[in-house]
């Protein structure tokens, strides 16, 4: 555990003033106090033990996450990921939290561990940065899509990024149509993951005319091996029918976005809502059904250019 420093200290002590102004109505609630007022009305005291509270607890919840982890499915504790193979045939996955948190990469290696689980993942990728990290082969999209890669147990990136968001959306319709009906052709035995870089992109409304096909793989797509994951920005941009959906999410560090705070608290409660505000680079809060557990994602290595090839693939997009 680490000692809460000065900084941290005083502006808990800010909080805990206006937050005691605020409950008895007290008309100066709005004043900025000294660091005298604090210490003598007993609030620097009072900041020093929530903030040893927490430190305390958050180690009590880690300690908890390694022995949790331990016994997930097939007894392995996965590359110090939390990830429950069982369950990622039983529901989809979520990703959420603000930029530069490590989503992507969390996606990255949930992929690579499923990969070595004899899995087939196929990225939608519309912010260009799987193929720089990734060691999945890329297929850039222009004109005509290949049934081959569909037919088989190939894993595969699809750069959208240089497509307008209606083309996006458009190509993976269009795409998601195409892997089902090869899946109830072949009957393939394969599970595949379908993983969404801005989800939010599809999901808002997941019942809109360029989200059926979406809507359908993320229902009922356990019958045809198929499940999703969701990487966004916002809480609040994704429709419920999906979250519900998702029996294990990863949510890293929390915005100032009002509507997806409230979201997240309606969800988990105002205790977690804090922690979640509170979380570092590569630190979340990892969700299996009803456990929650704070988890610190590894650091991934980098793929350099020359690891895989890139292809370049004819995607035809209806618009």
């Amino acid at each position: 555990m680490t000692t809460p420093n000065k900084k941290a200290i005083y502006e808990k002590a800010i909080e805990l003033f206006h937050e005691d102004r605020a409950k008895h109505g007290d008309p100066s609630f709005a004043i900025t106090p000294t660091t005298e007022e604090l210490k003598e009305n007993g609030f620097v005291s009072l900041a020093i033990s929530e903030l040893m509270a927490n430190e305390s607890r958050k180690y009590e919840q880690y300690q908890s996450y390694g022995n949790y982890t331990e016994n997930l499915a097939e007894n392995e504790k996965i590359e110090g990921l939390p990830l429950d193979l069982v369950e990622c045939q039983k529901s989809n996955i979520l990703v959420s939290g603000c930029n530069q948190q490590g989503k992507s990469l969390t996606a990255i290696q949930i992929c690579n561990i499923l990969i070595n689980h004899d899995w087939q993942c196929v990225i939608f990728d519309n912010s260009g940065v799987w193929k720089y990290k990734s060691n999945i082969q890329t297929y850039n999209v222009s004109e005509e899509i290949s049934d081959y890669l569909l037919s088989t147990s190939e894993s595969a990136i699809f750069d959208i990024s240089l497509l307008t968001s209606e083309l996006q959306k458009s190509f993976v319709e269009t795409v998601l149509q195409n892997i089902w009906n090869v899946r109830i052709k072949l009957q393939l035995s394969t599970w595949l993951l379908l993983v969404f870089e801005e989800f939010q992109l599809y999901a808002k409304n997941i019942r809109g005319s360029l989200s059926q096909n979406l809507l359908r793989i993320m229902t009922v797509g356990a019958n045809q091996k198929l499940r999703c994951l969701g990487i966004t920005c916002d809480l609040a941009l994704i429709d419920p029918a999906f979250i519900r959906l998702c029996q294990q999410r990863y949510h890293f560090k929390l915005g100032n976005e009002p509507n997806a705070n409230r979201r997240f608290k309606s969800y988990y409660g105002e205790d977690w809502l804090k922690e979640a505000s509170r979380l570092d680079v590569g630190e979340c809060v990892y969700v299996n059904k009803d456990k929650l557990s704070l988890a610190k994602i590894p650091l991934f290595k980098k793929a350099e250019p020359n690891d895989k090839p890139y292809f370049q693939l004819e995607v035809k997009v209806e618009t």
